[in-house]
């Protein structure tokens, strides 16, 4: 799986690949009480997120203010992870509820409303957008990242303290949008 780049998959369900796993692989999420601990609502949103799989693809539904300021309202599809990781998503739309409505991909610091994060997002209405809250508690920033509806393809790239955003438009070459320098463990 390392060889062919693959450490995390879907497929008919979450699935994790070690060295000498291709292409069998672990289900990761196989049963109810491990679904509970990969979906989190973040914040305090007034209507609960929800999630569904169907046919090797994830839909993510949430509700909240905005992922954006000093704290988060949003759903939130995680799995932690240590050292260097690429995550990678392709969004295939984001409902128009707001400009800045938001989906993609994160690398975040806990599950905490205020946590420090990074990520590169597609918005119905500002395109492509590398976001970040470099320090928990602290205000988020906007990078940037270029014009672009869904369906388009996201993906962070953390090495070391370096977290690079790239976006595509079809998920095979890629153009990179900004390099962070901000060590953001997650410590869940």
């Amino acid at each position: 799986a390392e060889g062919n780049g693959v450490r995390i998959g879907t497929e008919n369900c979450s699935m994790l690949f070690s060295k000498d796993e291709w292409p069998g692989g672990k289900n990761i999420a196989n049963s109810p009480k491990i679904w509970r601990r990969l979906f989190a609502d973040i914040g305090s949103p007034a209507l609960s997120g929800r999630m569904s799989q169907s046919g090797g693809v994830i839909t993510a539904e949430g509700a909240g203010y905005d992922i954006w300021r000093e704290r988060d309202e949003f759903h939130f599809v995680h799995r932690a992870v240590t050292g260097d990781v690429d995550i990678t998503a392709r969004v295939t739309g984001v409902e128009d509820t707001n400009a800045w409505a938001k989906a993609g991909v994160m690398i975040r610091g806990s599950l905490d409303a205020n946590a420090a994060h990074a990520m590169m997002i597609v918005s119905p209405a500002n395109g492509f957008s590398m976001q970040s809250r470099p320090a928990a508690g602290g205000g988020s920033v906007n990078l940037g990242g270029g014009s672009g509806t869904a369906p388009l393809w996201v993906k962070l790239e953390r090495r070391g303290s370096a977290i690079t955003a790239f976006r595509s438009t079809n998920g095979t070459t890629w153009t990179t949008v900004r390099t962070a320098n901000s060590r953001i463990e997650m410590s869940w």
